[in-house]
């Protein structure tokens, strides 16, 4: 299966999404899928851009047979975690991520699954009811 990921937080954070989503996708790729991850650089648990990752906007990777495409974000430091500046963190990697999204949905060839973790409000989309269902 060709399978594109697409998150906040992935490897080579220590903790929490980042490090389990990253698992995850190494496991799939060393399964044999076709595995691409739209990710952020990594920040998280030090609120901070990697220093291995400062001043690569949109870098492209492959860890462990992943795909990775990096889009930056705004990191608030530590001391300016509020609702307002979370909301700039997620929405402008939202906006960044379009620099990697544009190509894929312009592409005749399309992946069997996308697999959004945990995704910001930002990335949404309007969901109806299929047919048939209820009334």
């Amino acid at each position: 299966m060709k399978l594109l990921i697409y998150t906040l937080n992935y490897a080579p954070e220590p903790t929490a999404t980042g490090k389990y989503t990253g698992e995850m996708a190494a496991w799939l790729a060393a399964r044999g899928h076709e595995v691409h991850a739209i990710a952020a650089p990594p920040h998280y648990p030090a609120w901070k851009i990697d220093e291995d990752y400062r001043g690569k906007r949109f870098l492209k990777e492959n860890l462990e047979g992943v795909h990775v495409m990096r889009a930056p974000l705004y990191v608030p430091p530590p001391e300016r975690l509020s609702a307002k500046t979370r909301i700039l963190l997620e929405s402008t990697h939202a906006a960044s991520s379009l620099r990697h999204w544009f190509p894929i949905l312009l592409q005749p060839e399309t992946y069997d699954a996308v697999i959004a973790v945990c995704p910001p409000m930002q990335t949404a989309c309007r969901w109806t009811k299929p047919s048939g269902w209820g009334s």
